[in-house]
Parts: C-alpha cells; structure tokens; sequence
C-alpha cells in the first residue's frame, strides 16, 4: 500500500499490484495486491503505461490492483490489466491524457471495475491528432463494471481553440465509456502572413496566417505551419503565445528574418528545409 498526499510522482511505468514467479517452481507465486492512494495535492504521472494487477508466470487467484484517486491528479495515457482484478476509484480527481483521434483499440484504460464517485471528476484531453471529418468516436475506458454514479458525475475538457464540441457516452454494448466529437478543427496546412501587426502567434484568435488557396485565417494545434518569403509586407517578428504544438513546422525563407519571442513555447515540431540564408532567431525563453 502506497499513499501519499503532495507532491509529484514521475515515472515511465508503474505496476500497482504485480505478482511475481514462486521461489523455486517457476510458476506463480503468492497473489500480488497492490493499493495506491492519491489525495488532493498530488500529482501522479507514468510516461509509458500504468499496469494493474499485473503478473509473470502463473496467474494466481486472488491478484488484485487498486488505484484510490481521493482528489489529485493522474497523467496516463494508457492503463492496462492484467488477468486479476484492477479497480479505479475516481473520487474528485482530473485525469489527463493524450489521445489520437478515431482510436477504439486499444482504449487508453483497460479496467475490471471504474467507479466514479464523489461530486465531480474530469477527464481533461489533448489530442496527439486531429480529425480529418467529424464526428468521430475515440475508446477511453473498456470495463467489465462501471460503478458508482457512472456518468453522472464524470466530465471532459476539450483542448480550448478549434470549436471541439464533444461528450462522453455509456457504450453499453461494448462495455465502454467512449467520447465522440461532432465538431472542432481539422488539420489544416497555413503560412505565416504576419498581417497583424501583433506578431502573434496563438490558438485561434489573430488571423495572422493563410491558408493555401490564400485566405486569411488563423492558427489552431496542430495545423502544419510554413514559414517563407511570402510575409515581405507582413511582420516578421513572432510573439509566441502560450504553448505551441504544431503538427509540423517548415522553415525556407531566404529572404525574410524571423525573430521568434515572447512568454511562449514551441513544443513537439521539428524544423525542416535546410539552410535557412535568410535567418532565423529565437529571442527569450
């Protein structure tokens, strides 16, 4: 049993409830059960995957894993379980997860029984992807039993810009909590203009951007975004505003300079298109 209260946990993978081999006939050991408790203050995040009841050798009756969620924080994208029991209790507690958009297999969490409890808990999404059409359905949750006041109680927070519109739904059929999106952004290829004398570069306010057949628009996550000489009579100095992550990020000026700065970041593009005559600075953080 494992309980803590503040702070942050930070890991590539975490077994909560694993049962090792017996000690000289290679098969299964004694059951392994695991409890791990959250509260308020704490932030759990496992990079790789978080695994329940998990064993190696003979599975023995009686395995068991048990996420307590009393408040707090989990960053996971993808939960498993093994052949014994793995519960999740979700009590007033935010779940954060990237998914890719359309995808029913596997579900980001594979769980014997998901309670939801308390007064509210939130799945809060970013997406690794976006839609190329809507609506689409992505597979968060497959159970065996959903406990609790299912739904009820359980919300989702969509990436802000994009117009996203979705909710989460009771798949009884497949034994599933799935979400499904019926409108928001889709993946769009825009080069900077730099109309606005701002230069800023954020999610779906300032129409410094075209598309390309030309009109302006502005930028949402994840479009693919291209910098060249086309923004002559546009400002080349980019206020970066909050974090970035565009799908892909092409740089063949030869020309123009662009200055990048501001409190923001870039985050998940490489940048392509060889030497860059025209220069390319980054001021600030």
């Amino acid at each position: 049993i494992l309980t803590y209260d503040n702070g942050l946990i930070d890991v590539n993978n975490l077994m909560v409830g694993y049962q090792g081999l017996g000690p000289s006939t290679g098969g299964g050991g004694a059951a392994g059960i695991g409890i791990l408790n959250m509260s308020t203050n704490c932030t759990l995040k496992v990079n790789s995957a978080l695994g329940l009841a998990a064993y190696t050798g003979t599975p023995v009756a009686g395995d068991s894993g048990t996420l307590n969620m009393n408040g707090g924080t989990l960053i996971a994208n993808l939960i498993t379980n093994g052949t014994g029991t793995g519960t999740i209790n979700m009590s007033n507690a935010t779940w954060q997860l990237v998914i890719t958009s359309g995808v029913t297999v596997p579900p980001n969490a594979t769980v014997t029984t998901f309670n939801t409890l308390g007064a509210s808990n939130l799945i809060s999404l970013t997406f690794a992807s976006l839609p190329s059409s809507y609506p689409v359905t992505n597979r968060l949750i497959k159970y065996q039993t959903l406990g609790g006041v299912g739904l009820a109680n359980l919300g989702v927070s969509l990436p802000t810009g994009g117009g996203y519109v979705g909710f989460l739904t009771n798949n009884t059929a497949a034994n599933a909590i799935d979400l499904v999106l019926t409108a928001g952004a889709s993946p769009s290829s825009i080069i900077w203009s730099g109309t606005d004398s701002s230069g800023n570069w954020d999610v779906a306010t300032t129409y410094n951007w075209t598309n390309l057949t030309g009109v302006s628009t502005e930028y949402n996550q994840l479009d693919s975004v291209r910098f060249d000489d086309t923004a002559s009579g546009g400002t080349p100095n980019i206020n970066l505003i909050g974090t970035l992550t565009p799908g892909g990020l092409i740089v063949t000026n030869n020309s123009v300079t662009y200055t990048f700065g501001g409190g923001g970041s870039l985050s998940g593009a490489g940048v392509t298109g060889g030497a860059i005559p025209g220069g390319l600075v980054k001021k600030g953080t």
